[in-house]
């Protein structure tokens, strides 16, 4: 959220110079309050998410894998209090490399997607120009959703 904020106001300032002092305001507060949250939490949640994963992030030192993996560890032992499992480590590798148990989301999640784009269609009677901007700008699919293509049919 304190990305999308920052985004459009970032946006509004440039595109709106007379709004710009109201812009800077807003700006520095949303930077004040990311400072002060507990950041880790947040990009876990992010990472955590099968859409978009590290997708959001700028590529840096700080989202190398080792890092991850480290951002993970810090959440198990804080919530926890014991250190993260060693199978951990191989299971947040096929997360990402959508490999192991992960390997059928790269066509699970597009078909998500698509099935998103249908309901939106359906709802709405979108048109096929508003399909197009929708599929760029991505679909309103459920990150559990994601998760729920790698459950046994029937089972919890």
């Amino acid at each position: 959220m304190f990305g999308l904020l920052v985004k459009k106001y970032t946006e509004l300032k440039s595109q709106a110079p007379e709004d710009a002092t109201a812009c800077n305001t807003i700006l520095n507060s949303l930077e004040t309050q990311w400072s002060n949250a507990d950041q880790d939490i947040f990009i876990a949640a992010v990472l955590l998410n099968p859409i978009h994963k590290a997708a959001p992030f700028v590529k840096s030192a700080k989202f190398m894998s080792a890092a991850i993996y480290s951002l993970f560890s810090r959440l198990w032992t804080h919530f926890y209090g014991v250190s993260i499992p060693a199978e951990f480590f191989q299971e947040l590798k096929h997360y990402f490399e959508e490999s192991g148990q992960y390997k059928d989301l790269k066509l699970w999640i597009p078909a998500l997607r698509n099935q998103a784009a249908l309901e939106v269609s359906e709802k709405w009677f979108v048109s096929e120009y508003h399909l197009i901007i929708i599929w760029r700008q991505g679909h309103p699919v459920d990150p559990i959703e994601c998760f729920n293509g790698l459950r046994i049919p029937g089972q919890p």
